[in-house]
């Protein structure tokens, strides 16, 4: 992936432009080019502006000349046949050479098959009156200016989503009206339910009872018949806010071209939604992870990057590619179903900085990142612990096309972005309590490319020049929690519920008034704790097991070490002590305030 400089393809536009079609030699008088576009979109409020200046070099373009009649080529070297009937030529040593596939002559090993001309003029010869024969030295792109200075500014208007136009899919919002909107959504991944027939799908994960593997797809009308398990991701989407400034500045310094800077900043504000469920009815593991759907580059907008009177324009196109990727792993020991929702909002910065002679600078940075749920339901009876993202990769790429020539040059480097957030949801339970924990991880992946300027012209690759180093950044963006829930397990494993066993069986046979002097009296136990209130405990009950005996007042909850101070609300048998403990956990766990 390479960052590469557009420049020169609107310089060697504007040489051919400068020629008249009879011209065979060319004017002393240097040639310039100097464009300053302004754009709006009315709808939004985006604007982009570009400013490109620079004077020429000495070029002869064979395309232009009348004189040329046939062109042949081998090695370096360079044979023109000149018409006897038009004007002799009068190239000199250093000037540069171009020419198009008209000539089925190519003048590059590498790529044999461009058949087009690229080179500088190393010594001419005349063998035979009306032939030039030019041995060639190699050339690079920014040999055909004497300076350029270029600027580019793009800052994405506000975007306000809507039932017709919310975004997620390609999270870059094109910025011109002559760019069709229609198409656009038909090129999005479809996460989202905006109202748009060719966007109003919904992303299920699935495995199918009697196979092993999970499978995925878009189907809306999916439904749990004839699975074991199923994730539905039915409304995840968003959209990203990007503010994109390039600067460049070449200059020619002792006949060589030389970068005095480069500053680059992308500005993305992101907003991703999420409402999806699990739902399983048994015992299941499984793991999946994969890439859904995939959208080839598509064009966010397109400018000209430079006019001529008597050519096509040169454009500046920034594209954009997506995929849609999940990550999912879970187990569960029973039934369950959970659905929940999140909503992140935040902010990445991404810039780069080289200026001649000062340390460069590459970073990335995140700021105001911030999550809210407004619903997080965990119904499982036993263990369950589910993990997931689903997510995008964004590769944004700026490049250039002259249409009116073999050009290839990409403007770049390719950014590519990836906010993840790793959603994990778990429920466990002890003798009598269950817990469910939802917590939310965003990191995000930020890759550019090594900076390069590399340029392919007329189908030969021409020049490559590192700038500045590649940048990689993985960043813990945040993490919180979303949901921690408690209540009573009326499900645990090994607790039965006896809705059919009567008092007696769970409580043991009654049996005669016991006083603290009878001998059963030392099998009962006393109850402890502040979830179990007697009706002895409300009212003025200070009767200890023998008549005219007065203990502690029972309304203060006085509860002794000893039995014989105890209340005797509270003196109970082992089984109903075993029954009322289990109760007051119950009512602890469902009720903790």
């Amino acid at each position: 992936m390479r960052h590469t400089l557009f420049l020169v393809a609107a310089v060697l536009a504007a040489i051919c432009a400068a020629y008249e079609d009879a011209s065979l030699v060319r004017s002393s008088e240097a040639l310039t080019f100097d464009d300053d576009i302004h754009l709006e979109e009315r709808e939004t409020g985006g604007r982009l502006r570009l400013q490109s200046r620079g004077t020429l070099a000495d070029i002869i373009d064979l395309d232009r000349i009348a004189s040329v009649k046939r062109v042949l080529c081998k090695d370096n070297k360079i044979l023109v046949r000149l018409d006897d009937d038009k004007p002799d030529v009068t190239w000199t040593k250093g000037q540069i050479l171009i020419g198009g596939p008209q000539w089925n002559c190519s003048h590059n090993i590498d790529k044999p098959e461009s058949h087009t001309i690229y080179a500088k003029i190393g010594t001419l010869l005349r063998p035979k009156e009306r032939v030039v024969e030019i041995h060639t030295t190699e050339a690079g792109p920014l040999e055909v200016f004497d300076n350029a200075v270029i600027k580019v500014h793009y800052q994405q208007g506000e975007l306000i989503p809507s039932r017709h136009k919310r975004y997620i899919s390609n999270p870059l919002r094109t910025v011109l009206n002559r760019v069709d909107y229609n198409a656009s959504f038909t090129r999005n991944i479809p996460f989202n339910n905006m109202g748009d027939d060719e966007a109003h799908k919904t992303v299920n994960l699935y495995k199918r009872t009697g196979k092993n593997e999970p499978d995925a797809d878009t189907d809306s009308n999916a439904t749990y018949d004839g699975k074991d398990f199923l994730f539905r991701c039915h409304n995840c989407h968003g959209y990203s806010q990007i503010s994109y400034y390039m600067e460049l500045v070449i200059y020619k310094v002792d006949n060589k071209p030389i970068i005095k800077k480069y500053m680059m900043e992308m500005d993305v504000n992101t907003k991703i939604t999420h409402e999806y469920t699990i739902t399983t009815d048994q015992e299941i593991s499984l793991t999946k992870t994969g890439v859904l759907l995939v959208n080839h580059s598509t064009p966010i907008f397109e400018v000209p990057l430079a006019t001529f009177q008597t050519f096509s324009p040169i454009m500046l196109t920034v594209n954009a590619s997506t995929q849609a990727n999940i990550a999912l792993k879970a187990v569960t020991k029973h039934a369950t179903n959970y659905k929940g929702n999140v909503e992140l909002r935040g902010r990445t910065i991404i810039s780069q900085s080289f200026v001649e002679g000062k340390p460069t600078k590459n970073d990335v940075t995140v700021y105001n990142w911030t999550v809210t749920t407004t619903d997080q339901s965990v119904d499982a009876n036993r263990t369950f612990n589910a993990t997931f993202a689903f997510y995008q990769n964004m590769t944004i790429k700026p490049y250039i096309s002259w249409a009116q020539k073999d050009i290839d040059m990409k403007l770049g480097p390719p950014v590519q972005i990836s906010t993840r957030p790793t959603i994990n949801a778990v429920s466990t339970g002890d003798t009598v309590k269950r817990c469910n924990r939802v917590h939310v991880y965003v990191d995000t992946n930020v890759t550019v490319a090594e900076t390069d300027f590399s340029v392919d012209a007329f189908g030969i690759h021409i020049w490559n020049v590192k700038v500045m180093d590649s940048l990689s950044r993985k960043i813990n963006v945040m993490e919180a929690e979303l949901s921690y829930k408690c209540h009573a397990d009326c499900h645990a494993e090994n607790f039965t519920k006896n809705n059919d066993v009567s008092m007696n069986t769970a409580c043991g046979n009654p049996s005669k008034k016991l006083t603290r002097n009878d001998i059963e009296f030392s099998s009962l136990y006393q109850l402890w704790g502040n979830y179990v209130l007697f009706s002895a405990e409300e009212g003025n009950a200070t009767w200890c097991g023998n008549p005219g005996r007065a203990c502690g007042d029972c309304r203060d909850n006085v509860v002794s070490d000893t039995v014989n101070d105890a209340c005797a609300d509270r003196i109970v048998s082992t089984e109903l002590a075993a029954s009322v403990s289990r109760l007051a956990k119950f009512i602890e766990a469902e009720w903790p305030d």
